[in-house]
């Protein structure tokens, strides 16, 4: 069990091409992600912020863990996974706090999710 471990540039580079994979695998061309090697302080090894309107996101891995209980490379290929889905959850997350949401909207959104799914899972077979 390693404590209180610090990323590396090498760790930084696992994460965003983790990220990178899973943003593919999920569909999410339609967003402009920039990646973030940042001392921030919060309990988790990342974060994601995004911008829905504008679809841009930063994905963040943060320098300074606190306790690890399962090997580095596992933990931080987890985290981009963790962040990716994050991601394809926004606007769902978005419609589901606020104030005002139509009926269309959350059926909308839920479709979309939906067809993602169809795509990642069910392969077009043109004859």
């Amino acid at each position: 069990m390693l404590k209180n471990y610090t990323t590396t540039k090498v760790d930084f580079e696992l994460f965003k091409k983790e990220c990178e994979k899973w943003i593919e695998v999920f569909g999410l061309k339609g967003w402009s992600v920039v990646y973030c090697h940042d001392e921030k302080k919060c309990d988790n090894y990342a974060e994601v912020w995004y911008n829905l309107q504008a679809r841009c996101a930063t994905i963040t891995l943060i320098k300074k863990w606190g306790n690890l209980f399962t090997g580095k490379d596992f933990q931080i290929k987890q985290s981009a996974f963790h962040e990716a889905r994050e991601l394809f959850y926004a606007r769902i997350n978005l419609l589901a706090k606020a104030r005002y949401v139509t009926e269309y909207e959350i059926d909308e959104e839920i479709h979309n999710l939906i067809r993602n799914d169809e795509n990642l899972i069910f392969k077009c077979e043109v004859t």
